[in-house]
């Protein structure tokens, strides 16, 4: 009819005690010598009827000790006593249950039996399903108290069952004490004479509280509501190995007319293992370009630089990869980036000095390069001429000719090839420059023949000097300064300058030109 348990079995082994009390009697029990004296016959008599009352005494001590003994001994153990009807009657009372699935992130660690995340929807599905039809419930989540799963309490379990199927991991910030305060806001308004939490997670710490605080979070959340909340660890003590990317930078750099994908990966091992040579892997449009090994200590973070080369302009995507391990998603970190061709300009200086600001090619160069470390698309190697003589022209792009005087027949023939090839030319006119010198020695690869140089002189109210008109900014090399957005190019003045000579049969367009209607850039 009644069932006697322990809330502390343990303590049980306690009534061992017992036999201290006893020891203690029977060591101080004592045994009398036997002495005849005829004289003293009364005062034997009268000692055995003491003796007697000696004895009972002796026995009610003890039976005292020893039952103080074991009530200590049941004290600690804690006994309870129930019947088996109550029991019986306390499981058919009905109940509210709200069941909180964890759908924070760490739930996809992977198991034997698939990944946490299923084995908590298939906890929770067990839970709802054991439920009579007396009883309600509802499904909340870590990441969201009201989007997903029912909102209410209800007997349709049906319902709950197709709720849970439609619950999916949620990569934003894991509210585990939010939730669970909701929950206690739900079985306040239920009229059940139980009422429970079921907690179902992983217990990861990373992402919110620890174990231990969570708890204590509970006890805050449930406090004196007569809740009953029950925490289901799906992890376990199983130990997970994970290493993750944290994040991922790529730049491109170029050298020469080789150009470099240099990717930065940050890696953290999140495991109390040691991960030794870790596979990291970089791929370019799907396509693997390089990989290397990285080692980490338990919860250590270490960068690993990857260099990829590159021949793609435009848009470049790609990701780095590690080897997979019992948490996929972080395995994986995808990066894009735009990538330009970058043009390579050979500058030949026909007037060289040591005085850099007074060089030919001063402006010139600050102009292809602003700033150092700046992210210009153009890279300039300024040269002499007699350097020149000796440069490879297949490795630029586009050639600058700043007041060079002339050139070898040789090295025109170069230049002619170079342009033919799709190379650009450009010439910069200076003191070292005859036109007729100039026309005879470059021919067509000149837009148009030069004529003289032109001097301008003042007259009555004229200004002594020219300056830029532009009438279409829609030319690529002039739209940057429209609107002045990139220097007013009116404000320049110019005493001095070559004139061109046009033909009928030369397809050249004039860019700019200047305030009398010269032509300035062609």
């Amino acid at each position: 009819m009644f069932n006697l348990s322990f809330i502390n079995p343990l303590f049980l082994f306690g009534a061992l005690l017992v036999a201290a009390p006893i020891i203690i009697h029977l060591v101080n029990k004592k045994k009398a010598f036997s002495l005849k004296f005829p004289t003293i016959r009364f005062v034997v008599a009268s000692n055995k009827r003491a003796a007697k009352r000696f004895k009972l005494r002796q026995l009610i001590l003890l039976i005292l000790r020893t039952l103080t003994v074991l009530f200590i001994v049941f004290l600690f153990a804690r006994p309870l006593l129930s019947s088996k009807k109550n029991a019986m009657d306390y499981a058919n009372l009905p109940r509210s249950s709200v069941v909180i699935i964890d759908n924070s992130f760490s739930m996809l660690y992977k198991t034997g039996g698939g990944d946490y995340f299923r084995s908590a929807v298939i906890a929770a599905k067990d839970i709802i399903s054991g439920q009579k039809n007396i009883d309600n419930a509802a499904l909340l989540t870590t990441s969201s108290i009201t989007d997903e799963g029912p909102a209410q309490l209800t007997f349709k379990k049906d319902e709950l069952l197709n709720s849970i199927r439609d619950v999916n991991i949620s990569y934003t910030r894991s509210k585990p004490l939010k939730t669970i305060a909701a929950a206690v806001e739900l079985l306040k308004s239920s009229q059940a004479q139980v009422k429970e939490i079921y907690f179902i997670s992983d217990m990861q710490k990373f992402g919110w509280e620890a174990k231990s605080d969570f708890a204590d979070g509970v006890k805050r959340a449930v406090k004196s509501k007569s809740i009953n909340v029950y925490l289901i660890d799906i992890a376990g003590n199983k130990s997970v190995r994970n290493a993750g990317i944290m994040n991922l930078k790529a730049l491109k750099q170029s050298k020469g007319k080789i150009n470099v994908l240099n990717i930065f990966s940050r890696i953290k091992n999140f495991s109390k293992q040691a991960v030794d040579n870790l596979l990291v892997k970089c791929y370019i449009f799907d396509n693997e370009v390089v990989k290397g090994f990285v080692s980490l200590e338990s919860y250590e973070t270490a960068e690993k630089s990857l260099f990829a080369p590159i021949d793609e302009s435009g848009i470049i995507t790609g990701y780095v990869k590690i080897k997979g391990d019992s948490f996929a998603p972080d395995d994986k970190r995808y990066f894009s980036l735009k990538s330009y061709q970058t043009v390579r300009a050979l500058v030949v200086d026909g007037e060289p000095t040591t005085q850099l600001y007074k060089s030919e090619t001063f402006y010139l160069n600050l102009g292809l390069n602003p700033l150092k470390g700046a992210s210009s698309k153009i890279e300039s190697n300024i040269v002499t001429y007699d350097e020149y003589k000796k440069e490879d022209l297949n490795n630029y792009d586009v050639v600058f000719l700043c007041n060079v005087k002339g050139m070898a027949p040789q090295k025109v023939l170069e230049l002619r090839n170079f342009v033919r090839a799709g190379g650009g030319l450009l010439f910069s006119l200076g003191d070292n420059v005859a036109p007729m010198d100039y026309n005879e020695t470059f021919g067509d690869l000149l837009p148009q023949k030069l004529r003289d140089v032109f001097v301008v002189k003042p007259a009555g109210n004229k200004r002594p000097f020219e300056y830029i008109e532009v009438k279409d900014y829609s030319h690529p090399v002039i739209e940057p300064f429209e609107g002045a957005k990139g220097g007013d190019l009116g404000i320049a003045k110019f005493y001095k300058y070559f004139v061109l000579q046009p033909t009928p049969e030369s397809k050249s367009d004039i860019i700019l030109e200047y305030s009398n209607g010269n032509p300035c850039l062609v």
